[in-house]
């Protein structure tokens, strides 16, 4: 079987449409979100359909990383550090998103102080 060179366009575009949206919301939850800014409020919903997004297209991406043609695993020479990256890479998936949304969520409670914590709670409307 040939294996391709390069990662599949659709990979390619995923992974920088993914970058581009992070980034974006950082941007905005850094400087527009801040306390100074009055302009923020408007973005809110463009904040929240652009984290959407993201993980729709990181399902997309998960997806397409089962159905089309891969590369070959790239080797350190070494089996244990071949194993080791390929659960790193896989773990990278799941522990970047959590680790960000956790990080967002300790932001808005103790930085921002806008009590985000008791949105996402139990308790009367």
């Amino acid at each position: 079987m040939d294996q391709p060179k390069r990662y599949h366009p659709h990979h390619v575009t995923l992974h920088w449409l993914i970058a581009l949206g992070i980034f974006y919301n950082l941007y905005l939850g850094t400087f527009v979100f801040s306390e100074r800014s009055r302009g923020g409020f408007q973005l809110r919903p463009i904040h929240m359909a652009v984290g959407i997004t993201i993980l729709v297209l990181l399902l997309v991406r998960l997806v397409l990383r089962f159905t089309v043609k891969r590369l070959a695993d790239a080797t350190a020479g070494f089996k244990l550090l071949d194993i080791i990256a390929k659960v790193v890479h896989y773990g990278l998936y799941l522990t970047v998103l959590v680790v960000i949304h956790i990080l967002a969520a300790l932001y808005h409670q103790f930085i921002r102080r806008d009590n985000l914590f008791a949105r996402m709670w139990y308790g009367s409307r």
